[in-house]
């Protein structure tokens, strides 16, 4: 008897603790076939208008071009995040307010594959709400707006927007660090990506029976899957997906991300523009971009 009851009450717990958790689930893939899976499943289970779409956008759905200056992968090679590491001399100034600024604005970017473009015509012409959702700074705004429309992928067609509303305005805020949201387009300044949909979601007002959100990153997959693992979410269906082609391909060409000759030809790029810019403009040799 007594045997019995522990077992109820075992299995009782047993339910109320899985009640009390959102189902969220993580997938990795290297393309975007199976991404566009994913969302036909959802779709199919509860409806395009009921889901809402959450794309990042570096090494997500853009990416470099012939040159990683500027880049993702530059970016982490710079703050020290992979295995080579930039030399004393290699190390740029004002990286934040000034430096990638600047390489933003002359960059051009490339999408990571076709099936991304795709997918974001077909999620639009579906009616379903999409959003961009990137760490960059609003400051760099014009730069990533430009090369998200010059390769066709519109995030304001169907954009999150307020409960009974179908115009998006502009929520800027600051956590630790500024953010914006535009467009369609939500740029966080490295705010915790979990933190920051929540925000949004409350903010409008929305709910929606399920979430799907693609990153490269598995930190902000990690930071989503914290957030919307709570009881709060317990009714929500929540897929997670890490994408990681651009890395891939790197390690399958290279045997790592980055090599120490790409690195070098990284620093030397940016030596050369550089030396042009202070050529051209002596003022700016003065500021950060003084060698």
């Amino acid at each position: 008897m007594h045997t019995t009851l522990k077992t109820v009450i075992g299995a009782a717990v047993l339910t109320m603790s899985t009640a009390s958790f959102a189902d969220v689930s993580v997938m990795k893939t290297d393309n975007y076939k199976a991404v566009d899976k994913v969302f036909q499943q959802v779709d199919q289970k509860y409806g395009a208008k009921n889901v809402l779409a959450v794309f990042d956008i570096d090494n997500t759905i853009l990416t470099t071009g012939e040159s990683d200056l500027g880049g993702d992968i530059w970016y982490q090679w710079q703050t020290g995040k992979l295995d080579v590491k930039p030399k004393s001399d290699q190390k740029v100034s004002c990286l934040y307010s000034d430096t990638l600024a600047l390489l933003f604005e002359l960059m051009p970017m490339k999408t990571t594959e076709d099936g991304a473009v795709e997918l974001l015509k077909s999620l639009n012409n579906r009616g379903q709400t999409v959003m961009a959702l990137s760490s960059r700074s609003p400051m760099y705004r014009v730069a990533t707006e430009r090369e998200l429309h010059s390769h066709k992928f519109d995030f304001s067609k169907n954009a999150l927007a307020p409960a009974g509303s179908t115009v998006a305005p502009t929520y800027a805020k600051t956590f630790k660090r500024p953010t914006e949201y535009k467009h369609g387009v939500a740029l966080t300044t490295g705010t915790n990506k979990g933190d920051y949909l929540e925000y949004i979601l409350d903010t409008t007002g929305r709910k929606f029976d399920a979430i799907v959100f693609v990153d490269d990153g598995e930190r902000n997959i990690e930071a989503m899957k914290k957030k919307f693992s709570s009881s709060k979410y317990k009714s929500m269906d929540v897929r997670l997906v890490n994408y990681t082609k651009v890395i891939d391909d790197r390690i399958k060409q290279n045997g790592t991300v980055l090599t120490q000759e790409q690195a070098d030809k990284m620093a030397d790029d940016w030596d050369k523009l550089v030396n042009t810019l202070n050529s051209i403009y002596p003022e700016r040799a003065r500021g950060c971009l003084a060698r």
